[in-house]
């Protein structure tokens, strides 16, 4: 059952900054789209404000289910959700269906999503289980001159983190895979990790980055490359880049008059 005493807690300041953000966008593809009348991938224009409104009610829906649970019992199943979340990564690999050259979607009827979208949730919530199992005194950094197990507990908390970034990497989606990074880095900080230790291991992830570079497919080098220099590709990966420069340049500080 809800419990009123959970709104006070709740961040209404942070939902209505949700629904501002969304109305905006939906304004903004309703004067985009309202004086085409070809379609977008078999979609008529109108229906992508449809579309939208219809996953913002039903992620408006979700999140008052996921407010009424206890945030207590979210962590408990966070070793559970996580195994789950691994298995749906392998079972992509295998199963699910392929969309620009990558295997990142697993569907059931009309309805499809992306396991690697699902980690990003997971991460946090397996993260925060498992680092709230250690003791730490005022600080990792305290503990960690102290000879306690720090490192052992920043390495475990790397391998969390790299089994689904390999297994997301191999679809290959290296977007998504680099989000769960700052994610790690940023539970570790507020955990109490030492700065000085995470500032070191991210030199040394850049530091190795020229051997990343050989490990990377093709496809995924050239879009690094164009994101540095559009005019590479410019009626390929390199066309929205520009595009968007246009657009910034055209509309300048203010942008153009709502059609």
């Amino acid at each position: 059952m809800f419990k009123r005493s959970r709104l006070k807690n709740f961040d209404f300041i942070l939902l209505l900054t949700a629904v501002l953000i969304f109305s905006i966008g939906l304004a903004f593809l309703y004067s985009a789209t309202k004086e085409h009348s070809y379609s977008f991938g078999g979609i008529l224009p109108h229906n992508f404000l449809i579309r939208q409104i219809i996953w913002f009610a039903i992620g408006l829906f979700i999140g008052l289910i996921i407010l009424m649970v206890d945030y207590k019992k979210w962590l408990e199943l966070a070793y559970p959700l996580y195994g789950v979340n691994l298995l749906l990564l392998v079972l992509v690999l295998g199963l699910g269906q392929t969309k620009f050259g990558a295997q990142r979607w697993i569907s059931f009827g009309a309805i499809g999503f992306q396991p690697a979208e699902f980690s990003k949730l997971v991460i946090i919530f397996v993260l925060a289980r498992y680092l709230s199992q250690k003791e730490t005194t005022g600080s990792l950094s305290l503990s960690w001159r102290a000879g306690s197990n720090g490192g052992k507990v920043l390495v475990s908390s790397f391998l969390l983190v790299m089994i689904p970034f390999l297994l997301i990497v191999k679809q290959p989606d290296l977007g998504t895979a680099l989000t769960l990074i700052p994610v790690l880095f940023a539970v570790l900080y507020i955990w109490g990790a030492p700065l000085r230790t995470l500032v070191l291991i991210f030199v040394a992830g850049v530091v190795s980055t020229p051997l990343l570079w050989q490990i990377l497919k093709s496809y995924q080098k050239r879009r690094i490359l164009v994101f540095l220099n559009p005019n590479m590709d410019p009626l390929g990966a390199g066309y929205t880049i520009i595009q968007s420069k246009i657009a910034i340049g055209s509309g300048k500080l203010f942008g153009k008059k709502f059609n």
